[in-house]
């Protein structure tokens, strides 16, 4: 009965943002429950249908070599890498950092029941992640290959099954990071550069998958001999897939192993990382003399705090931060051969080409939503924020000039860098900066709008209201829209236009729409969060 009651809980806990306002505590109308899943049904199926675009291209070329289970067994690599990526720090956080650890340790309740009832969020998250790369490609199999009852029933099964391998790798890596984290003072540094490098050789297999697909059609016979040599089960899961009954057993007994040494690991470890304190040295107490600070330092601070100290704030609402930096180091090194391949793009719409890329430096900063979850963030020790002698609006922002600090530097490196690559004019070093320090401001303040409007203060994982949030999906949606009318209205008015006048406009309409929300949280919005 307690597994069973954990189990519900971790399920409830995942789904809840679908059918509770946080706000309130009661279930959302249907209209909104409907809403809600629509906007995520239409995500999934807009992802979809661009790995359905991947397996047709790969399935066109290996079918005429024979060599269908080499197609599932791609399609298997890929899923467990999308799978790994999008899970991995939700089960490092909420497997090991959950909100309610010490509460269940605390209770006469099996730690091996807590393991189990965590394991199946994670479950649940990988097959997501998972599915959303196997099933457009299960799919394109049927279209391409006559239909049997093997190769309908048998890869649909291996789908699930594969999840637990996932979940198997998943928590391997965050069994590791949490062994780590739990021995280093600065484990958030080491988190977030972990995530890094899985998101930079993630997305470089994304962008060169064209020239990977080429590479492993024209070596397709040599790849698969290697992979049946070497990786046994990988084969065994592809020729699975295709209706051979045996590999089909085998890759569901060797998955099952590696999630029973999964589990039998992690109850060995899971009491000593859970509540291990940290081994490194201690520092020394030496009396000093502290300068008196003001109360906006103190709240800034405070954010600052907040932001570094969770490495699932800072790869969910920053990562933006990381590829602009990225984006303004490739333009000084590679910037030329990028300007040529936008001009092919857009051939004989060169003259837009600046606006079109400041449009996509602005649709980055969209990512940058650290201001979203920052009200959710406050959970149950909101009160003691509101408790503190200070204007509520000063508590507000301190919250937006985090997000405004962290943006502005990388921000305007990148269009400096943009402005020196396209060689523009003088003016322009002056007004891309300023318009996208406005953009900056304004995303910020709508983030900010729509978490003190619609906040989740009852999570039990950080993870819910960082990715998971209304606020988050709206913020970015807006954040989107506007970028792209940027660049819908430079293409209308590409005649009329200049690009010194583009910016001024953009500029102060971000101007304006800030300062009207700036009025509304100075006579509202600190009531609101007073009150919350």
């Amino acid at each position: 009965m307690i597994l069973k009651a954990l189990l519900k809980k971790e399920l409830i806990e995942f789904f809840k943002n679908f059918f509770t306002d946080r706000k309130t505590g009661k279930l959302r109308p249907k209209n909104k429950v409907i809403l809600t899943f629509s906007v995520f049904a239409l995500g999934f199926i807009f992802i979809g249908f661009s790995f359905y675009g991947w397996s047709e291209m790969m399935i066109r070329s290996l079918l005429p070599l024979e060599l269908n289970w080499l197609y599932y067994s791609f399609l298997g690599v890929m899923s467990v890498m999308l799978g790994v990526f999008g899970s991995v720090f939700n089960t490092y956080a909420g497997l090991y950092h959950a909100k309610d650890n010490e509460l269940l340790l605390s209770m006469p309740i099996k730690p091996g029941y807590i393991i189990t009832s965590r394991i199946s969020g994670v479950f649940v998250l990988c097959l997501l992640f998972e599915s959303i790369v196997i099933l457009p490609g299960i799919i394109c199999y049927w279209v391409h290959v006559p239909s049997t009852p093997a190769n309908i029933i048998l890869p649909l099964f291996l789908m699930l099954i594969l999840a637990f391998f996932i979940v198997s790798v998943t928590c391997a890596l965050g069994w590791v990071i949490a062994l780590i984290a739990s021995r280093l003072r600065n484990k958030n540094i080491i988190v977030v550069i972990l995530s890094l490098i899985a998101f930079s050789l993630y997305y470089f297999v994304c962008f060169r998958f064209q020239s990977i697909l080429t590479a492993f059609a024209a070596h397709a016979e040599e790849i698969g001999t290697r992979i049946k040599a070497t990786v046994f089960p990988l084969y065994a899961f592809g020729m699975g897939c295709s209706g051979h009954f045996l590999y089909f057993l085998f890759f569901v007994l060797f998955a099952a192993a590696c999630f029973a040494l999964t589990c039998f690991v992690l109850s060995k470890s899971y009491m000593r990382i859970v509540t291990s304190s940290k081994t490194a040295k201690k520092k020394v107490y030496v009396e000093k003399t502290s300068a008196a600070g003001n109360a906006d330092s103190a709240l800034f601070k405070k954010e600052l705090r907040r932001f570094l100290s969770s490495p699932t704030y800072m790869m969910n609402s920053g990562l933006g931060l990381f590829i602009l930096l990225v984006f303004s180091i490739m333009l000084f090194i590679k910037g030329n051969d990028l300007i040529v391949m936008v001009a092919q793009v857009f051939n004989g719409y060169e003259k837009i080409i600046p606006r079109i890329l400041f449009g996509a430096v602005c649709l980055v900063c969209s990512l940058n939503m650290i201001t979203a979850p920052s009200v959710s963030l406050e959970g149950k020790s909101i009160q003691l924020t509101q408790s503190l002698p200070v204007d509520m609006f000063k508590v507000l922002m301190a919250k937006l000039k985090l997000h405004v600090a962290l943006n502005a530097v990388p921000a305007v490196v990148a269009v400096e860098a943009l402005a020196f690559v396209l060689k523009l004019q003088a003016s322009a070093y002056v007004l891309m900066p300023l318009c996208i320090l406005t953009f900056v401001c304004l995303t910020g303040l709508v983030g900010l709008l729509f978490d003190l409007k619609m906040p989740n203060l009852t999570w039990t994982n950080e993870t819910v209201p960082i990715k998971q949030g209304r606020p988050v999906l709206f913020t970015m949606l807006v954040g989107w829209a506007i970028s792209i009318l940027s660049i819908v209205v430079a293409y209308v008015f590409r005649y009329s236009l200049s690009f010194n006048v583009f910016l001024i406009v953009f500029a102060l309409i971000y101007s304006v729409a800030s300062f009207v929300i700036l009025r509304w949280f100075r006579s509202k919005g600190a009531y609101v969060f007073q009150t919350l």
